[in-house]
C-alpha cells in the first residue's frame, strides 16, 4: 500500500464515503463537496493541527487517514481513519493505524496517540486487535454520542509510545 497526501479526487471520495458511516463520527452531519474542499484546504500545512492521507493499493485508494487535534506542546495526537466500504473487513485498517502510529512516534515524535471509538460503530470491536502491540489503556465514558434518537457510550483508547 502507498501513502500520499490526501489529494482532490480523494477528498471528494472521502466526503461522499464519510457521508456513509456518519454514526462513527464525532461531527455527523452532511458534507457537501464544497465543505470537504475547504477543510481539505486548510490541512496538512506545518502550522496545521490536521494532516491527512490517502492509502491507495493497486491505483485504488482503500481509505484515508490522519492524525488530528495535534498537540505540539504535549506531543499528542488524534487518530482518524475512514475504510472505505467496498474496503472494509480486509486488512486495510490495521495497515493505516500501524502506518500512522508510525508517523506519530517516529517521525512526529509524539508521546501519545488516542482514539475515540463510539459504541454504535460497526468497527468498535476491531480496534483491540487493530492495536496489538501496541501498549494502550482504555476507558469507557457513557453518553458522548447522540444518534438516532439515543445516547451511546465511546471507548478510548490511549496509545503510549513504546
Amino acid at each position: 500500500m502507498t501513502v500520499e497526501p490526501i489529494s482532490g479526487g480523494s477528498a471528494v471520495l472521502a466526503a461522499q464515503e464519510r457521508n456513509l458511516v456518519r454514526v462513527s463520527l464525532r461531527t455527523s452531519g452532511f458534507t457537501t463537496h464544497e465543505g470537504q474542499r475547504q477543510w481539505f484546504e486548510g490541512i496538512n500545512r506545518p502550522e496545521s493541527d490536521i494532516w491527512y492521507w490517502q492509502f491507495v493499493d493497486n491505483d485504488v485508494t482503500r481509505g484515508v487517514g490522519g492524525l488530528v487535534n495535534i498537540d505540539r506542546a504535549n506531543l499528542s495526537a488524534e487518530i482518524s481513519i475512514l475504510v472505505f466500504a467496498h474496503h472494509r473487513g480486509k486488512g486495510h485498517g490495521r495497515g493505516i493505524v500501524r502506518w500512522l502510529l508510525t508517523e506519530a512516534f517516529d517521525h512526529m515524535n509524539m508521546h501519545k496517540v488516542w482514539a475515540e471509538v463510539y459504541d454504535c460503530n460497526p468497527a468498535k470491536d476491531a480496534w483491540p486487535k487493530l492495536l496489538e502491540g501496541y501498549e494502550y489503556v482504555t476507558s469507557h465514558r457513557p453518553d458522548t454520542k447522540y444518534w438516532n434518537g439515543q445516547y451511546h457510550g465511546s471507548t478510548f483508547y490511549d496509545i503510549a509510545r513504546s
